[in-house]
């Protein structure tokens, strides 16, 4: 999904049953969008256009998986980002460097250092 939103694609419906996925011939996963008249292309997404799209797909989940799945999920999708997220036990906020600005996030939502 990082690679979607680098690639500057938004589903504007995004949930699990907007999502398929298939295995190739040599066992690599396969990621397909479907219910399409729901995406945008547009320039690769920032910090704030990716963090709005992960919380309409996270609110499915909150009530059907738990907080260790969605977390592995987040820590997943961060990695290609280069997004660093907070420890377990520290509630010290993420950043991002992009050109020659910081995005951090902390208590007051998502800004531009």
């Amino acid at each position: 999904m990082a690679r979607m939103h680098d690639a500057g694609i938004i589903h504007n419906d995004l949930h699990p049953g907007n999502l398929l996925l298939g295995i190739d011939a040599d066992d690599w996963p396969q990621f397909f969008l479907i219910d399409l008249h729901a995406v945008r292309l547009r320039r690769p997404l920032d910090v704030r256009a990716s963090r709005d799209n992960l919380v309409m797909f996270n609110r499915w989940f909150t009530l059907r998986v738990g907080r260790a799945d969605r977390l592995r999920f987040l820590h997943a999708y961060c990695r290609p980002a280069k997004w660093t997220l907070p420890s377990q036990t520290s509630r010290a906020p993420w950043s991002e460097t992009r050109g020659n600005r910081t995005w951090t996030s902390g208590a007051a939502g998502i800004a531009a250092a």
